[in-house]
């Protein structure tokens, strides 16, 4: 029976670790999302791990050999139960949030918004402001009214880089 499992790693370690484990026959899974930060340079754009320190380990939980993996290369240690038993993942969160992701792994865009929809920009040069959506595009991008000094102004960014705020109203 295939089951998923949570491991921790080692700072920076995420790549050594997958390799390892994918060299040893498992499925290693760990969602990416785009962070945009603020930096001497500029804006700076990059993929970050949504659950940092963690990735998902699927294999037939009979045939896993847990000391093996807990000394792979960049392996912390695996998540395990009260009774000292690895904890299993339950199978609908990693089937739903691998439907989420494209082939590399990384976030799409999972809510859907409808114009008049209060939104909050996560990534970008807007990070942080509080808008709405005035129309949606088909190339995953979204016409947002931001308020800016009083003042409503059309800005478009992509879908990934907004989510839902119920906090705040334009």
């Amino acid at each position: 029976m295939t089951s998923w499992f949570v491991v921790q790693t080692k700072p920076n370690a995420f790549e050594t670790t997958r390799a390892g484990l994918d060299r040893q026959g498992y499925l290693s899974f760990m969602p990416l999302q785009r962070v945009t930060k603020r930096s001497r340079k500029g804006l700076q754009t990059s993929l970050r791990p949504l659950f940092p320190g963690y990735l998902f380990l699927s294999g037939d939980e009979d045939k896993m050999n847990w000391r093996a993996i807990s000394y792979t290369r960049g392996v912390r240690r695996i998540l395990l139960t009260p009774s000292g038993q690895p904890a299993k993942l339950p199978t609908d969160f990693v089937t739903e949030l691998s439907r989420m992701t494209d082939d590399q792994g990384r976030l799409e865009a999972a809510a859907k918004f409808d114009p008049g929809d209060d939104v909050r920009v996560v990534n970008g040069p807007m990070a942080g402001w509080a808008a709405k959506v005035l129309a949606l595009s088909d190339t995953n991008r979204i016409r947002l009214l931001l308020d800016v000094m009083g003042r409503m102004v059309p800005f478009e960014v992509a879908i990934r880089d907004i989510e839902p705020d119920r906090a705040h109203t334009c």
